[in-house]
């Protein structure tokens, strides 16, 4: 599975329908998602949204509860779990247990028109990122009720999350031991192993304390509240449940968790891209240090086959047989020089060999006659003896094979 750890929130663009009868409201929420290139279709009724609705598919539907011709309500539950799931309240109405029943019937998420619009659309786009990167974040619901895994694991579904479940701690351990989790939501109440002694467990570990771990109760007690929240538990939710307060705990922790391991990858990035820099460095240091002896090389030949030429008195054989050494020193000294200019070919490792058939006697031959002017100036006896075995015509790069040699 894809981390969540270097995603970034892609532009993809959305099929989205704004259902408000106020105009004014309607074309700044539409003008602001058409900033995004978003496809936006604005409606004004309800009757309007159910016909659009009917022959368009949406990626988001972004509803006002009071309309003129009704309340959004009736139409929400009209339309399949798929499609309220991409259903996004804007409201001014406070009625609580209507903002408790929309998400129990499986809306994406309300918004309060009593706060500023352009801190709404914000928060709305907000939103469309996480969608991206839920999928890649794995919730671990652990419970012994079935039915409580199950409204957990279909409300957090709703929120693309990536949910595993485990109907008792010792389980929830072994699925902790073999997957990334990012958040833990952890009954309290279980046979065996209760959710405090394995909170103790899990908060004990070095690889797992960093795991943001909400605690699900019946209990309600705040000794119990707060010897939980001191054992290292990150929050407490109450049975009966909240569905809007656990996602927003959801949403709030597993982002603070996400931005602790991006933190921490992009150091870990940052010093692997020091590292790499500094090996860079040490590269060029040692290919500098090697050129160096490269270019000394066929330098030393010219130079001392010029000393030659000057300090003896040579028939014309001889002195062709310097000039010859002379000018294929020169030909391997312009050949390095063209690699040294060439340097970024060096670095990416593209630096071309070539494959030309060569005589292997007559370039060792030449390699001998770099050094035997040198040789000569130390009194020092240099011969070539090249083995019977070594074929006569040889497929390769003759002026690397004479580099390697050469050093």
């Amino acid at each position: 599975m894809k981390s969540p750890y270097n995603h970034t929130c892609k532009k993809n663009i959305y099929n989205i329908l704004v259902v408000e009868d106020n105009k004014m409201i309607n074309n700044i929420i539409a003008k602001s998602l058409r900033e995004d290139l978003h496809n936006v279709t604005c409606a004004f009724t309800l009757q309007e949204a159910k016909k659009f609705i009917q022959t368009q598919k949406f990626d988001y539907i972004l509803l006002d509860i009071i309309l003129p011709d009704g309340e959004a309500d009736t139409l929400i539950d009209e339309l399949s779990k798929d499609i309220r799931s991409k259903i996004i309240i804007l409201s001014g109405d406070d009625d609580i247990q209507r903002r408790e029943y929309l998400f129990k019937i499986g809306i994406l998420d309300y918004f309060s028109k009593a706060n500023p619009l352009p801190l709404i659309m914000s928060d709305i786009k907000k939103l469309f990122c996480n969608m991206q990167t839920n999928p890649f974040v794995n919730v671990l619901v652990i419970d012994d009720s079935s039915f409580i895994r199950k409204t957990l694991k279909d409300e957090l579904k709703i929120r693309r999350f990536n949910v595993l479940e485990a109907a008792s701690a010792e389980e929830g351990l072994d699925i902790l031991s073999k997957n990334e989790i990012h958040l833990i939501l952890l009954d309290y109440e279980m046979p065996g192993m209760n959710g405090f002694q394995m909170l103790k467990k899990i908060k004990n570990e070095n690889q797992f304390i960093e795991i943001p771990v909400i605690m699900i109760s019946s209990n309600i007690s705040k000794d119990l509240i707060a010897r939980i929240l001191k054992r290292g538990a990150n929050d407490f939710i109450a049975k009966p449940f909240s569905i809007e307060e656990l996602l927003l705990k959801c949403d709030v922790h597993i982002k603070q968790y996400l931005n602790i391991k991006i933190a921490e990858y992009r150091e870990k990035e940052m010093k692997n891209a020091l590292e790499k820099i500094k090996q860079l460095e040490k590269n060029k240091s040692m290919f500098l240090a090697n050129m160096s002896h490269e270019i000394r090389t066929p330098l030393n030949a010219i130079m001392g086959f010029i000393d030659l030429l000057k300090s003896e008195s040579l028939n014309r054989t001889k002195s062709l047989e310097y000039l010859n050494v002379i000018e294929n020193s020169n030909k391997d000294l312009l050949m390095i020089i063209e690699d040294i200019l060439d340097f970024s070919k060096i670095e990416s490792g593209k630096l071309q060999i070539d494959k030309i058939n060569f005589d292997p006697k007559k370039e060792f031959g030449v390699i001998t006659h770099l050094f035997q002017a040198k040789c000569s100036q130390k009194n020092i006896s240099l011969t070539l003896n090249i083995d019977k075995n070594i074929p006569k015509v040889i497929n390769s790069d003759p002026l690397r094979i004479k580099q390697v040699i050469s050093n």
